[in-house]
């Protein structure tokens, strides 16, 4: 749904106008960049992410400006830049897990980190942060989200730990029927 995202994105940029509060012309930016990523345009990603930190930054909006440094890592991982991409995303990890976020942002940062693990097979990194974002998800949400129990099973399966990922993946799926979230399809 890349044209549909497309044009509400534009739509918003129309409203906002090139002086609208920095914070929601941030979020519009770091959504943009996540479309032209899908599209395999990196370099313009980059440069929207960064665009996005810098308005963020301007809003002094911690939340915004962590989860576009989480997207801007990840770009320049994707670019080639391995050290300048883990180095934005442990910022951005590090700034989720200080309470400084809200559980939405915090979960889309903590999402974005673990994939970023994944598409790099970079397991020993998910194994490190891990722990950390299940103990700010039971802080945030009272309880780890069955998504995140997903993402942790992942984790643990990779590191050789296959019966704590099993059982990981059996709570979630349970806890996706209680809730009848969209997640199940995931499982």
């Amino acid at each position: 749904h890349r044209d549909a995202a497309r044009v509400w994105i534009a739509c918003a940029e129309d409203l906002l106008g090139p002086d609208g509060p920095s914070e929601i012309l941030a979020f519009a930016l770091w959504l943009k960049s996540r479309v032209v990523s899908t599209e395999g345009d990196q370099d313009e990603a980059m440069t929207l992410a960064r665009r996005a930190v810098d308005l963020a930054e301007a809003a002094e909006s911690t939340s915004m400006r962590a989860l576009a440094l989480a997207y801007e890592g990840l770009y320049s991982m994707t670019l080639g830049d391995v050290a300048a991409g883990r180095a934005r995303q442990d910022h951005a990890a590090a700034t989720g897990l200080s309470g400084e976020v809200d559980p939405l942002t915090g979960t889309m940062i903590y999402r974005s980190i673990l994939w970023t693990c994944r598409t790099f097979a970079d397991w020993s990194r998910a194994a490190q942060w891990s722990p950390g974002f299940d103990l700010w998800c039971r802080a945030a949400y009272g309880e780890v989200t069955s998504a995140s129990r997903l993402q942790s099973a992942d984790v643990m399966a990779s590191v050789g730990r296959l019966r704590a990922a099993l059982g990981e993946v059996e709570r979630s799926i349970q806890l996706m029927i209680e809730e009848g979230t969209w997640e199940l399809g995931d499982a």
